[in-house]
């Protein structure tokens, strides 16, 4: 409790002597309140996009994979992964070079928001192009399909069956 109580005066103490342009001591207090505070909000946000996401790959009737997908799905989806961060990447220079004046806080707050919406949809472009879960018949068939003996031992000791 001690070393709590001693965080917080330190940090009330670093706050309350730097005074804004009108001279009012406390007024940067908020700071440590309000930007942790969006931080919390974008992240049950993301949960919220992403949950979404999952409900319609889920309603679009998704099988489990019997095979990987082809190559060129997989370079589509990572074409578009690249293509997401492209546009957040434009958007911070078109930001820059406009010289949007809406504050620090103000536009770290908006591009926090849409740099997660970003990481979302590229993190669900990545699912698409490498699947978590193959069956393990296709495990099979990569992995043992050269032995002599298929199923009787495998390389990787992931992959062998209990």
């Amino acid at each position: 409790m001690l070393p709590l109580l001693i965080y917080f005066g330190i940090t009330i103490w670093c706050y309350s002597w730097i005074p804004d342009p009108q001279d009012r001591k406390f007024f940067r207090l908020q700071e440590i309140i309000r930007i942790p505070g969006v931080y919390y909000l974008y992240f049950v946000l993301g949960f919220i996009v992403l949950y979404v996401f999952l409900q319609i790959e889920k309603a679009c009737g998704k099988e489990k994979l019997t095979k990987p997908p082809s190559p060129v799905k997989q370079a589509l989806w990572l074409s578009s992964s690249i293509f997401v961060y492209s546009i957040m990447i434009g958007l911070s220079i078109a930001a820059e070079y406009l010289d949007i004046k809406l504050g620090l806080t103000n536009l770290m707050i908006m591009f926090v928001g849409i740099f997660m919406l970003g990481v979302t949809v590229t993190s669900m472009f990545l699912k698409q192009a490498i699947p978590l879960r193959i069956n393990s018949k296709l495990v099979d068939e990569m992995h043992l399909s050269d032995r002599p003996e298929e199923g009787k031992g495998c390389d990787n000791e992931s992959f062998e069956r209990n």
